[in-house]
């Protein structure tokens, strides 16, 4: 098979989990012997837009460069991407296509797709479909409301706002234009069930989710608990990006609640993107036992678990999956994560779940760790029954799934239900097409469209010397 990869950009210029999930599943694809091509955007720009070809370990990759002022919007459209994308495709037919994430690419994927011929399937990473903020973390609180005016015109009027224009319309296009991706999919698969089942509360008929949990390309083996690990202080680890939204500023804030915050030690792997939540992490590890290692590779996790005792991810968003907590289980290393998505569902007997963002909670039982080590040694046993899928277990099933989208192949029809629990296209009264099919849709986009001004910025001009 010759299966194409869409996602928001690609290693070496970014390494997020969506790029080294789709990384791992190329090296396991080729390794049995598929054709891989990845078709990712960039952060970078270009004058004119410009498709910029390399190889990343073995697989061709396409890097969609948009133009100064094409940046991310409510409504992700981008004409000029979406023909480029067209041009290779048309070069290239692959056989099936996976659909990674719309980010630095368009919402009009797999419409796209289906349009040359192409089945493709969805995987659900995040909550971007259902938020455009991706995550659902608005100044540290987390929105389980469902997507529609009442929810998002408060929270995003405003947001990545290229010219005045009617904040409802563009919010009508999204939905639409995402209920199409998901309806048109062979297949869409949703990581964990508890992303299957928040995406169904707050996207209502969107899509139905096939549950396939994500394999782990690391072979690590468990750390050998040392003396350290049952005396001293209590050795706590956080690794990932050091973002407000994955909640170390929790874990510190926790930490300095202790009744005696020298029983405690953090250990943070990562960078920091936002110079003012470095420093304001700084200021939380002030007088406490904080050991800030910068950035880390894969290379560096067998080390991380002989550091530490316990693995934190006080995160305030909700995770779809977790790698981090893959690694932390493969380590040997019971966790504690936040009571939201599939964290809560992963962890089971190998650690505990704390309220998300609640750092009196995260104190509460960081007091009572650091006097029983009972404990932290009988959830760290527990990490033995809580192995994770192997990439090349989960990539075994992918293939079947591809199968099965070939034999299929793409369809145009959609399925009105989804279009009529849409809030959004209800309340502006906009009429389905009868036939409904992916073609249909794209007037009713560019109607809507049409009613709302998003002008593209010139690229800047240079002054003269």
């Amino acid at each position: 098979m010759k299966i194409v990869h869409l996602l928001p950009n690609y290693p070496p210029e970014f390494r997020g989990g969506i790029e080294m999930y789709t990384e791992a599943v190329c090296a396991e694809l080729r390794g049995v012997g598929e054709d891989c091509l990845v078709l990712a955007g960039s952060e970078r720009r270009a004058d004119e837009g410009a498709i910029d070809w390399g190889e990343h370990e073995g697989v061709r990759v396409a890097r969609f460069l948009r133009r100064p002022g094409e940046n991310y919007a409510v409504d992700l459209s981008f004409p000029s991407v979406r023909e480029q994308l067209e041009s290779v495709l048309r070069d290239e037919r692959p056989d099936v296509a996976h659909v990674h994430h719309w980010m630095n690419l368009d919402t009009e994927l797999v419409a796209l797709l289906t349009r040359l011929g192409i089945p493709a399937l969805v995987t659900l990473h995040d909550l971007f479909s259902t938020c455009p903020r991706f995550f659902r973390v608005v100044d540290g609180r987390f929105c389980d409301k469902r997507f529609g005016f009442e929810a998002c015109i408060p929270c995003g009027s405003g947001l990545y706002v290229y010219e005045t224009h009617d904040f409802e319309l563009e919010l009508a296009a999204r939905d639409l234009a995402l209920r199409r991706e998901l309806g048109l999919a062979c297949r869409v698969i949703a990581p964990s069930r508890a992303q299957e089942q928040f995406v169904e509360e707050v996207f209502p008929g969107a899509c139905e989710a096939h549950v396939l949990p994500h394999g782990n390309a690391r072979s690590l083996e468990p750390a050998s608990a040392g003396e350290a690990a049952v005396s001293g202080p209590l050795r706590i680890g956080f690794w990932g990006n050091l973002v407000d939204s994955k909640g170390p500023q929790v874990l510190l804030d926790a930490v300095r609640r202790l009744s005696n915050p020298s029983a405690a030690q953090v250990h943070l792997w990562g960078g920091t993107p936002d110079p003012g939540f470095a420093a304001r992490l700084q200021e939380l590890a002030d007088g406490l036992s904080v050991t800030f290692h910068g950035k880390f590779g894969p290379k560096d996790l067998p080390a991380i678990g002989r550091q530490v005792d316990v693995a934190a991810f006080p995160t305030l968003c909700f995770e779809s999956y977790s790698f981090v907590l893959d690694e932390a289980l493969l380590l040997g290393l019971p966790a504690i994560v936040s009571e939201r998505g599939a964290l809560e569902e992963r962890v089971g007997e190998a650690g505990w779940t704390v309220p998300p963002g609640d750092a009196a909670a995260l104190a509460s039982l960081l007091e009572r760790l650091t006097v029983d080590r009972g404990e932290v040694a009988s959830k760290a046993a527990a990490t033995r029954g809580q192995k994770p899928w192997t990439i090349g277990e989960h990539v075994d099933a992918l293939r079947d799934l591809y199968r099965e989208a070939i034999e299929r192949g793409p369809q145009e029809r959609l399925d009105r239900s989804s279009f009529q629990r849409s809030e959004l296209v209800e309340k502006l009264g906009e009429a389905l097409p009868e036939p409904l099919t992916s073609a249909a849709i794209d007037q009713v986009l560019k109607d809507l469209r049409s009613r709302y001004r998003r002008i593209i910025p010139p690229p800047p001009t240079e002054s003269p010397s």
